[in-house]
């Protein structure tokens, strides 16, 4: 989840704690707005971590611009941050290798941008592809947006935000989402200011571990040409 990129202090806004969503990736909608449901969707079009233009932010320094493998160490040390912040940082297993696995294979199902200031890294966003069967379009999930605690008040996190919003609606996008811990005010604040609004009807529910296996076994008795099967082997 996002736990800390600033928001250039604008009225109303700390600017200093940006937290989004890790792992909760709601995709398809049940709900009258599209949004919610369980089911996550990669999304095979969201590869701008392949393109290299980056989006100067006037004169401050700041450029935002799609990830390169040369930046996986250091958002491996940014998600460590992150994990740190959320009080969570035995939690995170993640290493360079994984990343760069994940985000510069052939077929990337996740992807990332990142934010310099004078050619120094201070901040990211990860995200993916989802989809509304409510709307019949694809969205963005934002699964993590940090930025580095000692270079907050330069904007970065919304630069970040906006660099994405501008892929959303260039790509014709219904929607950039993400989820906060309840805890961090200052960040719900932000969001609030840039009008963001709460989705408080949903929760959101997770398997993982143990209860992921035994849900996936339970019925390992369908014949293997069904549905569930056929997507299991893809």
């Amino acid at each position: 989840m996002t736990g800390g990129g600033d928001g250039g202090g604008g009225p109303g806004d700390s600017g200093e704690d940006v937290g989004a969503g890790r792992g909760v990736g709601s995709s398809s909608g049940s709900d009258g707005d599209g949004d919610g449901g369980d089911r996550s969707s990669g999304g095979s079009d969201g590869g701008s971590s392949r393109s290299g233009g980056g989006v100067a932010e006037g004169g401050t320094g700041l450029v935002v611009r799609a990830a390169q493998p040369g930046d996986v160490s250091v958002m491996v040390e940014l998600v460590r941050a992150l994990a740190t912040y959320e009080r969570a940082p035995d939690q995170v297993s993640l290493d360079d290798g994984q990343l760069r696995e994940s985000l510069f294979c052939d077929d990337p199902q996740v992807f990332a941008h990142v934010a310099e200031h004078r050619g120094v890294v201070v901040g990211f966003a990860v995200w993916f592809v989802n989809y509304s069967t409510w709307t019949g379009r694809h969205g963005i999930y934002l699964e993590d947006l940090f930025v580095r605690p000692s270079d907050r008040g330069l904007g970065a996190g919304r630069a970040l935000l906006s660099q994405l919003a501008r892929v959303a609606v260039a790509r014709g996008y219904t929607r950039l989402e993400w989820a906060v811990l309840d805890w961090n005010e200052p960040a719900i604040g932000f969001y609030r200011h840039l009008g963001a609004r709460p989705q408080d009807e949903w929760t959101v529910y997770r398997l993982s571990g143990p209860d992921l296996v035994r849900v996936a076994r339970r019925f390992d008795d369908v014949s293997p040409t069904g549905v569930g099967e056929s997507y299991l082997q893809e």
